[in-house]
């Protein structure tokens, strides 16, 4: 402003003329149309227009004249704004004036610049033919839809003549101090208009133009015009598209991102809305989003998310009293209508794609394109050309998806049976639309054992059968995974994001200080209400909850920690109680930061988490869902809670806001160790910091555990420096897939138990007989007092008895129990305290956790809650206070172990062969009872989990050379195959290897 002094004059008037644009004898059409001529002066201070406006009505027409309603017009007043019809072309004058102050309109006239989208002076409803000149200024640049522009500078002006012969429906006209950058390309001239001068900023603008322009000739024809202008908004942040060029706000022009998001969309308006123009309602936001926007996530491999995007927001936003036919969209004007206009139209584009073919569709596009190239099209006429160049009845497609409200809700029912040839299956599908019908296709991708099978289901009424036959047991149904159809998502592909928490309405709890005024009041207008967290319990209601600030004492754990530095943390999840509602954290350190995140809150409707720092976005996390609509073939494990039928993922989303989930296992059943891996993937996939902690590993051994994690040692030198086969005996293999999950997704793995030695000595001499350092590594306070817990393991140690002579009585074995459970719950809460954004899940044997008596009392008596408990097995009776939920894994053959078959006592010189199994790899490869082990493969071997070290490593049809002494002889014998090709694999059975399993390799 300063170095332009003569801005600040008193008065500055710009004129402009308007004149009559000539007609063009090749386009017999623009005879038909209204022609423009006008002069209007410009008051910057004062923010004024005043001008005169002629318009040639043709002869046997009728022309009604419009304006802002801001506009003041004199003149004649036709029949309700109408002029004509008249015998021959008639010139209808007008006076007008207008004050456009308040950018809030879209219009604004001032020192800073000149902004006129539309309708500021008197103009003919729909197209007509225009031509203007225009006088101001030298330091001012004018921009208006022009094809060519000629420039004369008289003196401190410049006059301005743009040549636009082509028909439109308005004539914009944007003025400022431009500094303008320019090229050529495809044949047309390329032009940046920018408020600061950045020649690099202007030179990519100006080569993704030419990039967009040569897309789009390819794609749907030549660009109709000789020009095409990126111009910034001197007033206001804009996105809008006008017949060679596009209005940027002047920061949103700077954005990294909008030159590969919001300028291809402007551009390709050129063709469609600024060059077939839009008859009806509004049916090009649609197709420019779907060839635009989703074509450029296509090109990324990404279109199948901009399409589940579009599904999100519209299932987000479009509440059944915000819900319109896409027949009467006419323009955005919240996030419902575009919605519905932009994403549900641009999803009826894709399926007709997809119903007529790549080839036809776009051949559709391009007639479209030719034949109404300034003319007006609207629906009925795009959906006359699809028919007539697919040669289909497209008619029950378009009645619809035009005149209905809402989308479909698919159900799906599945069920097979085997087919006549060997090895194949039938699968009979049945698809059911709940509420209105549409025409659909479906697709359906049928997986089985042996690959995957696809299959279309053309939905022409409410419900559908259909029938495939598939190679191999199927196994899952993956509907609609790159969601090619517009439909409502399940719950699994419907994530918390912020889009649910702005489209309805609901809780809001806390935010007490000043700091969140402006937030409380932006969600007051979203439908949300005060409310004390007390009335609100998760489990109570089944709409959305906004903590603000401190979250309350009885809120879930479900949120992570804010990041170190953020200013402000929002974090959105779902009520675990109620899928369909969110349960959102916002907390901010300042009302200056709260009031600098506002109004970027409704273009961040795609993330779950958000982070600010210095009113900065320093974290945009996006969520985790599960892509396509899934439904199970096979047996899958499902948890009860004694009402109901729950599938695992159903129980994995209800205890997953529990700061800790105990996961009680039977050791050797490996169903349940495929159940709790199942538990840790869904809290993974699903966003959740897990930690896992593990019964079977020993505090003293968290260094090696940690480092076979990141990668330093192998699986040999982990089993064998944890100790594990003499520590913990049940087969590795059982809990390996668990800690390769880990290892991959890098979670930590927390090892829980003290020390072995300790526990067996208070089992054997009781807490007495510990030493003054042996207490040191156990809890201070160890919690007796729970008798009903006595009575458990009462019943427990009566029903085991004390086989092994190594626990002295009752009491100690209690002992012992309590000391293992207390350091278990210690080992958890230690650690999460120290880690706060973690939730831990602890494999653990159910009876530490059963009727919560074990660990979890523990774990919540030092402060760590809430907690809750999966029992896993199948022959519990349903006790309602065993736990939380119950989960009955379906049976697994558990992973192959090597044995020998023999009994065996651990000898000064190695392992003694005290029985050798009838039917087993020793008695088959010459192994005798009293034979000395003293090496295998070449090892030496002393204790029984050396052996099992090396026997661990083994495959069923791999074997094993043992060295043995047998009186003053030395053999070594070949042991094996485990299991030949008829067997199965079963254990030993024999009443001493029952009862001294442990040793029996």
């Amino acid at each position: 402003m300063e170095n332009h002094p003569t801005w600040i004059k008193a008065l500055l008037m710009v004129a402009l003329v308007l004149s009559l644009a000539l007609p063009t004898k090749t386009q017999a059409q623009k005879e038909d149309l209204p022609r423009v001529t006008a002069m209007a002066k410009f008051d910057l201070k004062a923010h004024r227009v005043i001008g005169k406006v002629t318009i040639l009505v043709p002869a046997s027409k009728k022309v009604r004249i419009v304006a802002d309603s801001l506009v003041r017009i004199k003149g004649p007043k036709g029949k309700e704004g109408h002029f004509g019809p008249y015998a021959k072309p008639k010139r209808v004058t007008f006076k007008f004036s207008a004050t456009f102050q308040n950018p809030a309109t879209g219009s604004y006239i001032g020192p800073e610049g000149i902004v006129l989208p539309s309708s500021w002076f008197p103009q003919p409803e729909g197209l007509a033919l225009y031509r203007l000149t225009a006088t101001l200024p030298s330091r001012l640049t004018v921009v208006s839809s022009m094809d060519r522009v000629f420039q004369k500078k008289e003196g401190a002006k410049t006059t301005y003549t743009f040549y636009f012969p082509h028909p439109c429906k308005t004539i914009p006209l944007i003025a400022a101090p431009y500094h303008l950058s320019m090229a050529q390309a495809q044949g047309i001239t390329l032009a940046v208009y920018l408020l600061e001068k950045d020649e690099d900023l202007a030179q990519r603008y100006l080569l993704a133009m030419a990039q967009y322009v040569k897309e789009y000739n390819d794609l749907v024809g030549p660009y109709p015009y000789r020009r095409l202008a990126v111009v910034a908004n001197p007033i206001m942040e804009t996105g809008y598209a006008f017949p060679t060029f596009t209005l940027l706000g002047r920061h949103v022009i700077r954005l990294p991102f909008i030159l590969h998001t919001s300028l291809p969309h402007e551009i390709l308006h050129n063709w469609f809305g600024n060059g077939v123009y839009v008859k009806g309602s509004n049916w090009c936001e649609g197709l420019v989003s779907y060839l635009a926007d989703q074509r450029m996530a296509e090109k990324k491999g990404e279109g199948w998310r901009y399409r589940h995007r579009t599904l999100v927001n519209y299932q987000a936003y479009v509440t059944p009293d915000k819900d319109l036919p896409l027949i009467q969209f006419q323009g955005k004007y919240d996030p419902a209508s575009q919605a519905i206009g932009y994403g549900k139209g641009a999803m009826v584009f894709h399926m007709l794609r997809k119903k007529l073919g790549d080839e036809t569709f776009s051949q559709a596009i391009r007639e479209l394109y030719k034949n109404y190239l300034f003319k007006e099209a609207g629906w009925q006429e795009i959906g006359t050309l699809m028919e007539e160049t697919s040669g289909q009845d497209l008619s029950s497609f378009f009645q619809a998806w035009l005149y209905k409200r809402g989308v479909p809700w698919l159900q799906v029912r599945v069920r097979t049976a085997k087919a006549e040839k060997k090895g194949n299956y039938l699968v009979y599908i049945t698809m059911e639309e709940r509420g209105p019908q549409f025409p659909l296709q479906v697709p359906v991708i049928i997986e089985t054992a042996k690959g995957k099978k696809k299959v279309t289901l053309d939905m022409e009424k409410k419900q559908v059968k259909a029938k495939a036959e598939v190679e191999g047991k199927p196994q899952r149904l993956l509907i609609d995974p790159d969601y090619d159809v517009m439909r409502r998502l399940t719950l699994p592909e419907y994530p918390p994001l912020v889009a649910r928490v702005l489209g309805s309405g609901g809780f809001m709890v806390g935010g007490n200080s000043q700091v969140y005024t402006p937030l409380k009041a932006f969600l007051r207008q979203k439908g949300y209400r005060e409310v004390d967290s007390s009335l609100i319990p998760l489990e109570n209601t089944s709409q959305n909850i906004i903590y603000l600030g401190e979250l309350p004492t009885n809120s879930p754990y479900l949120f992570h920690r804010p990041p170190k530095g953020a200013s402000l943390y929002m974090e959105v999840q779902e009520n675990p109680y109620h899928q369909e509602a969110t349960v959102t954290w916002i907390t901010s350190a300042s009302l200056r930061e709260t009031r600098r995140f506002l109004p970027k809150l409704p273009h961040l409707g795609a993330y779950q988490t958000l982070a600010t720092s210095q009113g900065r976005l320093s974290t945009m996390e996006k969520p985790h869902f599960l892509r396509g609509i899934r439904i199970a073939i096979q047996d899958q494990a499902v948890g009860v809670n004694l009402k109901s039928l729950l599938s695992l993922a159903q129980v994995a989303r209800a205890v997953s806001p529990s700061r800790v989930i105990f996961l009680g296992e039977e050791h050797p059943e490996y169903g349940h160790h495929l159940a709790q891996l199942d538990i840790i993937r869904w809290l993974v996939e699903h966003g959740h910091q897990v930690a896992i902690g593990m019964e079977m590993f020993q505090k003293p051994f968290q260094k090696v555990i940690d480092q076979y994690l990141e990668g330093k040692l192998d699986l040999a030198q982990f089993l064998k420096e944890t100790e594990y086969f003499s520590r913990w005996g049940f087969n590795y293999k059982l809990y390996k897939p668990i800690v390769d999950f880990a290892k991959e997704h890098k979670l930590p793995i927390v090892a829980l138990n003290i020390s072995r030695e300790i526990t067996q000595k208070v089992a054997k001499e009781g807490l007495k007989a510990l030493t003054p350092e042996e207490k040191k590594e156990i809890p201070q306070h160890l919690d007796f007092s729970n008798e009903s817990y006595r009575q458990y393991l009462k019943r427990v140690y009566e029903a085991h008895g004390n086989s092994q002579k190594d626990i002295k009585d009752f009491e100690a074995f209690y002992q012992s129990q309590i000391l293992w459970d207390e350091g278990m719950a210690q080992s958890i809460v230690d650690y999460l305290s120290r880690h706060p954004d973690r939730q831990m899940v602890v494999i653990v044997g159910k009876g530490h956790v059963a009727y919560g008596y074990g660990v979890p009392s523990r774990v919540e008596r030092r402060g760590i809650q809430p907690c809750s408990i999966v029992i896993l097995g199948n022959d519990q009776e349903l006790d309602p206070n065993m736990g939380d939920y119950l989960v009955v894994p379906p049976s697994s053959e558990p992973p192959f172990s090597a044995k020998l078959g023999v009994i065996i006592k651990e000898d000064k010189d190695g392992l003694l062969i005290k029985m050798v199994l009838p039917h087993t790899p020793a008695q088959r490869g010459g192994l005798r009872k009293g034979d000395l082990i003293i090496r295998a493969d070449r090892q030496r071997v002393k204790k029984v989990e050396d052996l099992r070290a090396i026997l661990y490593q083994k495959n069923p049809g791999d074997t094993v050379k043992i060295t043995i002494k047998r009186g003053k002889r030395t053999k070594t014998l070949t042991i094996g195959p485990f299991r030949t090709k008829e067997e199965k694999q079963k254990p030993y059975h024999h009443p001493k290897a029952e009862t001294e399993s442990k040793k029996n390799p």
